[in-house]
């Protein structure tokens, strides 16, 4: 496939708190490679359970911490030469098997982390605090809604554009009108031709309290239309953006509520990775919760066929139906700065 043509990309990283990984996927007392922000990152969960993440390669001759590594209480062990840094001293060296003295200004260079909503979170970029923290969702931390399934893909886009692509309510009636049980194809199905199809409307909107100017918000009406003139399947969404990498989706069925967790891992320029997680209330039965993810999972194949081959246009011209792309490319300019393209490099 030739070079796609671009205008003038955003920054390729925004700051912020960015998934990395799921959480299970790093066991106690396991190392895990991590690719994210075009670096070679280490997590390891020591053995109280807490998880660290740092940079890939040990500050000694370079061997590459995730691979071959070991976790002694919540020290990782480098498989070169067995130096040994603690994640709960801020990555400091603690141990050198073969030497008297164990130099005190030696670190691996560690990342602020949390984990929250089964996904492993790193502020980036490296070298600035936080501004903002995430918070706990009551329905999975205090409630007894269950974790009933994941899906996973890659897309070949710039990770402003999936968020973007939410707020973008004009497409939802292009491309996703057709039944989402059909297919993953954009090209509409003989069941539309034959007058039945999904009808959305929505509003979108940044967060108005000036301490939570990371939020945004959503809500959505949903419908099937037959023959134009009747309708049923009624089903309501209120999303909110939690920072420029991270999506709450919660919606409300005839069959039951669920929530989507969807974090963004950007794993270099131009490809970033969808981790979606999905919580349900208990009345809301699996056979239902299946119809619903391989409905999530064909509408995200619709939206991948034009992200993998769609250009960045930088100044798209715009009609007065498509506010809400200049209202979300506004609010999420605030997640580039000088420092968020190059710090890694």
């Amino acid at each position: 496939m030739r070079a796609r043509k671009n205008g003038k990309l955003p920054p390729p990283f925004p700051k912020g708190w960015i998934p990395i990984c799921e959480s299970d996927s790093l066991k106690k007392s396991k190392v895990l490679e991590v690719n994210a922000f075009g670096c070679n990152l280490v997590a390891w969960r020591g053995t109280s359970g807490q998880s660290y993440v740092s940079d890939g390669y040990c500050p000694h001759l370079g061997a590459h911490l995730g691979v071959g590594s070991s976790v002694s209480g919540e020290c990782i062990k480098c498989p070169f030469h067995g130096w040994c840094y603690d994640g709960s001293q801020n990555g400091k060296l603690v141990h050198i098997p073969y030497a008297e003295d164990v130099p005190s200004n030696v670190s691996t260079k560690m990342w602020k982390s949390q984990e929250k909503y089964g996904l492993i979170f790193v502020w980036y970029p490296q070298n600035e605090e936080p501004s903002w923290n995430l918070e706990e969702i009551p329905e999975i931390d205090r409630d007894n809604w269950s974790f009933r399934g994941r899906i996973v893909f890659d897309t070949l886009c710039h990770i402003q554009d999936i968020p973007e692509n939410l707020a973008d309510v004009p497409h939802l009636n292009e491309v996703h009108t057709d039944l989402s049980t059909i297919s993953g194809d954009v090209r509409k199905s003989w069941i539309q031709r034959s007058h039945i199809r999904h009808i959305h409307t929505g509003e979108w909107s940044p967060s108005k309290k000036c301490d939570e100017n990371h939020k945004a918000f959503m809500t959505m009406q949903h419908k099937i239309e037959i023959f134009q003139r009747f309708h049923c399947g009624y089903a309501t969404m209120k999303a909110v953006h939690i920072g420029p990498a991270l999506m709450l989706l919660y919606m409300s069925t005839p069959t039951g509520k669920f929530v989507i967790i969807q974090g963004l891992v950007p794993s270099r320029e131009l490809r970033t990775r969808s981790i979606l997680r999905i919580y349900a209330e208990p009345r809301m039965l699996q056979c239902f919760v299946k119809q619903l993810m391989d409905g999530i999972h064909n509408n995200a194949l619709r939206d991948r066929v034009i992200m993998n081959r769609k250009s960045f246009t930088d100044k798209p011209f715009l009609v007065k139906e498509d506010k809400y792309i200049k209202m979300f490319r506004r609010w999420y300019a605030q997640f580039y700065g000088e420092t968020t393209s190059n710090d890694n490099e």
